[in-house]
């Protein structure tokens, strides 16, 4: 017994040892330090240090519930106890990313406007380079602890980078808005906002450069990425961009655009007509939804009361973004996406109870009308029907029960409206103003890593077809080490999933360091018109290699013949 207190008390100075305390302008605070070791052959290594559930605003309680995010001027303990991941914001979702990390979203307060910093070195006297990640999850869901430090420090910050997670408000809390000072628009937005400027004030305690920062998000968080290069607020705040499956015209202009999901709440929390909220009457509306407790929006949330996206405002977007494009700063920007980024919702049907054998030509036409109920094409679906199925369903197979060829026509079609046309547009406005460091890929490798187990099925049916769905990126960049460690031992990783991890890495931080993804200029610009792209595959499919048209049908279909019978986006 004697002998293994005396192996405790040599343990505390080693467990001590690892705690680190850094003076900020905040006032100090502690965080801690890993090492992985140095070798590259395992599936993880690096080392750095670690620092979670920074506060970067006041907490957005009480009276501070529905307002504008309020600056911090100093930690409310000194030093700051860093060592523990933060609460995520309220949100009906708490299963997060498949696979990845079990429930990190089910602590919940809405005091959650923190931040998480993974670093190589606080005490550099050169700068690293800052990442800003924002997490998507449908401006719904999502929290800091779905992206955890193991896997960030062995893929992004070995390489030179200062990794910063951020927090921000969701649904109703962030979005629910009257566009009045009472509950002010995009408050989400604003709190990404404060978060900047937190890095812009404290980064360099922690060893980032405040001058060359880098945001990158997926999903919602490329849909908020996209708005801020279009925000007044935001400008300056950052100095390139990586926007993942996602642009502001997803919010904007999308198939929820017109359903006015504030009012609906208002009606269904507080009983306040949609008609009398429609005329700026909110009545006794304040008072209401200050008073409404957080299980309450949750269950709101989860009853799908709201849909919620960045709008038009007078404060954080002042205009339509083509209004706004010629006062974008012509920075370095990447756009991208997966092949089949559909795929996953219809991954979701599957899983509520759609079978394989359901999908053909009248589902498609049901699910395109019933999606686009709240879009720029309600006024004529039929019109709009007609011209996608004029251009998409042109194979001989299309009078067929033919149930692969109707799936990967959904999944095309789907991809197309909901996403790949809007990144297309996002790019072409960049092209309009004249930036010359616009990048953009696709990724066309369908990797078991991180496929639901209903995408095994969809590839059997599809003989051997594997969609690259919404979020296929992702393991690949964050590394989630229950999601790799579980894949290994089911064998289902090969050579190429640990190479595409390691490109992965080395082309986002090689743009968070020179502006570009490559130093060999393997991966070059969009030039002119072209919407030149990297394709992201294996070898035998092509490879890693610059190709010509990115998803041009979707591009002539959606922004060329829609936009000349709609107009270039909704009456908003």
């Amino acid at each position: 017994m004697i002998g293994l207190w005396i192996q405790i008390l040599l343990l505390i100075p080693l467990l001590t040892a690892q705690n680190v305390t850094i003076q900020t302008p905040m006032g100090s605070v502690t965080g801690f330090r890993v090492d992985y070791g140095n070798n590259t052959s395992n599936l993880y290594y690096g080392k750095g240090v670690v620092f979670l559930g920074i506060p970067y605003a006041q907490p957005p309680i009480g009276n501070l519930r529905f307002q504008l995010p309020q600056s911090l001027n100093r930690y409310r303990t000194s030093p700051l106890d860093a060592t523990q991941y933060p609460a995520a914001c309220p949100q009906a979702r708490t299963e997060g990313i498949p696979g990845a990390l079990d429930a990190p979203c089910t602590k919940q307060s809405e005091d959650c406007l923190y931040l998480n910093v993974y670093t190589p070195d606080t005490t550099t006297p050169n700068k690293y380079p800052v990442m800003i990640w924002i997490h998507g999850g449908s401006l719904a869901a999502g929290c800091a602890k779905e992206y955890p430090y193991k896997g960030a420090i062995r893929n992004l910050v070995s390489r030179g980078v200062v990794v910063v997670v951020i927090q921000y408000r969701l649904a109703a809390l962030g979005f629910f808005t009257t566009n009045t000072t009472d509950f002010p628009a995009n408050r989400g937005l604003l709190d990404q906002i404060e978060a900047f400027k937190w890095v812009q004030n404290n980064i360099a305690s922690f060893g980032g450069n405040p001058n060359l920062v880098t945001l990158f998000g997926q999903s919602a968080g490329g849909i908020s990425i996209s708005a801020h290069t279009y925000s007044p607020l935001s400008r300056g705040l950052f100095h390139q961009a990586i926007v993942e499956s996602g642009t502001i015209f997803m919010s904007l202009y999308g198939s929820a655009s017109n359903r006015n999901s504030s009012a609906i709440t208002a009606q269904n929390l507080c009983q306040i007509p949609q008609n009398q909220f429609n005329r700026g009457n909110f009545g006794q509306l304040k008072t209401c939804m200050n008073n409404i407790s957080v299980s309450a929006f949750v269950a709101a949330d989860k009853a799908d009361y709201g849909n919620w996206l960045i709008i038009r405002d007078n404060n954080f977007l002042p205009g339509t973004p083509q209004s706004l494009n010629a006062q974008r700063a012509r920075i370095p920007v990447m756009y991208g996406s997966p092949k089949d980024e559909a795929a996953l919702p219809l991954y979701f049907m599957m899983e509520s109870g759609v079978r394989f054998e359901d999908f053909n030509q009248s589902f498609l036409q049901r699910t395109f009308m019933k999606e686009n109920v709240f879009s720029p094409y309600q006024r004529n679906l039929n019109a709009a029907w007609n011209t996608i199925s004029q251009s998409y369903l042109t194979n001989s197979q299309a009078n067929s029960n033919n149930a692969s060829y109707w799936w990967l026509k959904t999944s095309d079609i789907f991809s197309a409206s909901n996403f790949t046309q809007w990144i297309w547009k996002d790019v072409q406005l960049q092209l309009a103003n004249r930036n010359p460091m616009v990048y953009l890929y696709e990724q066309t490798y369908g990797s078991k890593i991180m496929q639901r187990k209903v995408g095994d099925e969809v590839t059997r049916k599809l003989n051997g077809y594997r969609p690259v769905p919404h979020s296929a990126e992702n393991p690949f960049i964050w590394m989630f080490e229950p999601i790799w460690n579980a894949e290994t031992q089911a064998n289902r990783v090969v050579p190429f999933d640990h190479t595409l991890a390691n490109a992965y890495g080395t082309w986002w931080t090689n743009f968070a360091k020179f502006g570009r993804p490559t130093v060999d200029n393997s991966w070059r610009p969009v030039y002119g018109q072209t919407m030149q792209h990297f394709r992201i595959d294996q070898p035998q499919q092509g490879g890693m290699t610059m190709v010509q048209g990115y998803r041009d049908q979707d591009g002539d279909v959606f922004q060329r013949q829609l936009v000349s019978i709609f107009g270039d986006g909704p009456n908003r």
